[in-house]
């Protein structure tokens, strides 16, 4: 019985080969060739550089490496091109300066069915592609260069095709608009904040916040004198008993750091000893209004809590240093003391101008409504409201919303890009984001005074990983001078710091670097400046 089993089996192995010998090959359809390159291969010396950093030498420069080619007008050997765009496939990062350097082989590649390299037909080439016909990386770059040089015809060129793209077009498009921004496009913008997609909601708000004419920002003003007004007019009033002021309650949530509960509005004075929730900063030693987080972390926050932010470790003067002290003239006298009255709901309305109503885990609703509010209002409302200059107003009391007021203010000064307001609060909560809002000289200025007087922590890491680089003289000189007075007593601090300032120096300071000091880290540091700088000259 086996055999007449295994015999059958046999034959019918025989007549599917027979079968299959007995049909047509599929000739299939040929490929298209690929299109000539329009741009020049880099030289032998670059490409055998960046072999190296794919070989694992210094990896963490290829992102330099892609941007300063593709900057150049170049693109990829053949025989790179693989590794590089496998790596842009795992990291999203590396895209855009991929597709550049990818050339016409690599979008050739991605057409014809390297499905991982997809991602490749989405990036822009800069071949001038239109507006109908591009892909969603032509189109967008496009939009920006168009915002850049017309913002007019940029706005009327998407309005025509506004309703026909897709939500994370729309989104994209209109980020573009924070180029040429002006109160021309206010009209649009009022109009996006009914879109569908939330991500449209919250970029058009972010933009008409930088309008201060805007419709949205008289409508936040509006809210803003709702929960925010002065209580006090200097020594000698009425109001400088300390007594608090306000309606409604608050209790049974928390702001990250636990309370039981609080009055819904709240006013302190710094002499007066009023009672604050547990943990808030107000009650903290050892100064009147300290400062917390810039914002409530957590998702779509945009800000999460840095660690290190006490205030004993900032530079510059502290919060209980000279209440109500500042350049602005006051006649009324200065204001110390601010009656806090957080809403106690987020209508549709408030949600329409891009108030988000679930909060952060760890955040309490009124907290996260109050802070976004003052998030939206221009800045110019407070300086009017309490006759002072920003770095008066960062350092009154704000009785029990001190963080949420505060972190407000943060948010507002890197949408508005206010330079007064950033400095001011760089001072209370020093943070990357606002270094951006100052002119560039100032910024490196700033940060290397904070560098001289912070000790080396995670929120020196932070912010210098998000300093702007290349940086100059200045703050080069201040960090590699911090690594050599840690290196010997806290070696373990140094390595994220060398490899900071090691990536992110103008690379021409190698030599003044290596004259520095002796110190291991610091000549480590030395010779990668000296590799990218060899590097850059490389693809110039």
């Amino acid at each position: 019985m086996r055999d007449s089993a295994v015999a059958l089996l046999e034959m019918a192995a025989v007549r599917t080969v027979e079968r299959r010998a007995g049909q047509r090959l599929n000739r299939g359809e040929s490929l298209p060739v690929a299109p000539r390159e329009d741009r020049p291969v880099v030289s032998r010396a670059a490409a055998d550089r960046l072999a190296r950093i794919l070989g694992g030498e210094l990896p963490r420069l290829l992102p330099e490496w892609l941007a300063a080619a593709a900057g150049a007008g170049l693109r990829l050997p053949a025989y790179l091109l693989p590794e590089v765009l496998d790596r842009a496939a795992r990291d999203r990062s590396l895209r855009s300066h991929a597709g550049a350097l990818a050339g016409q082989r690599g979008r050739w590649l991605a057409r014809v069915g390297a499905a991982q390299w997809a991602y490749l037909l989405e990036e822009p080439t800069g071949d001038g592609e239109t507006w109908q016909l591009g892909t969603p990386g032509d189109r967008r770059e496009l939009m920006r260069r168009m915002r850049r040089d017309d913002p007019g015809a940029a706005r009327e060129m998407l309005a025509g095709t506004w309703e026909k793209e897709t939500p994370d077009d729309r989104a994209a498009f209109l980020a573009a608009f924070g180029e040429g921004l002006s109160m021309d496009d206010e009209e649009f913008l009022e109009a996006a904040l009914d879109d569908r997609r939330r991500e449209v909601r919250q970029c058009a708000a972010d933009l008409l916040t930088r309008l201060p004419e805007s419709r949205l920002a008289r409508r936040m003003v509006a809210r803003a004198g709702q929960c925010l007004r002065p209580a006090d007019t200097g020594p000698g009033s009425d109001s400088d008993s300390g007594s608090g002021s306000g309606s409604g309650s608050d209790s049974g949530f928390g702001f990250g750091f636990g309370f039981g509960s609080g009055s819904g509005s709240g006013s302190a004075s710094g002499d007066s000893g009023s009672a604050s929730r547990p943990g808030s900063d107000s009650a903290r030693p050892g100064f009147a209004s300290g400062p917390g987080p810039g914002f409530a972390s957590g998702p779509g926050s945009g800000f999460a809590s840095r660690p290190g932010s006490g205030p004993a470790s900032r530079p510059g003067p502290g919060p209980a240093s000279r209440p109500g002290s500042g350049s602005g003239a006051v006649e009324r006298g200065p204001v110390r003391r601010v009656v806090v009255e957080p809403p106690s709901a987020c209508d549709a309305a408030a949600q329409r101008d891009g108030v988000r109503p679930t909060p952060p885990r760890g955040t309490g609703e009124k907290g996260w409504w109050l802070q976004q509010i003052v998030a939206r209002t221009p800045l110019t409302y407070w300086t009017e409201l309490f006759g002072a200059e920003p770095d008066a107003i960062v350092r009154m009391d704000f009785g029990d919303w001190q963080r949420e007021v505060r972190g407000g203010w943060v948010r507002a000064a890197v949408l508005q890009r206010d330079p007064a307001w950033a400095r001011a609060l760089f001072a209370w909560d020093p943070l990357a984001e606002l270094l951006a809002a100052l002119p560039a000289g100032e910024r490196e200025e700033l940060a290397a005074g904070f560098v001289r007087e912070q000790a080396v922590d995670g929120q020196m890491i932070m912010v210098l990983g998000g300093a702007e680089a290349p940086w100059g003289p200045v703050l080069t000189r201040a960090v590699l001078a911090k690594i050599v007075e840690v290196a010997g007593e806290q070696p373990w601090n140094v390595d994220e710091l060398a490899r900071l300032v090691a990536e992110r120096a103008d690379p021409g300071l190698h030599a003044a670097a290596e004259r520095l000091s002796s110190e291991p880290s610091v000549q480590a540091i030395a010779a990668v400046l000296r590799f990218r700088s060899d590097m850059l000259k490389e693809l110039s």
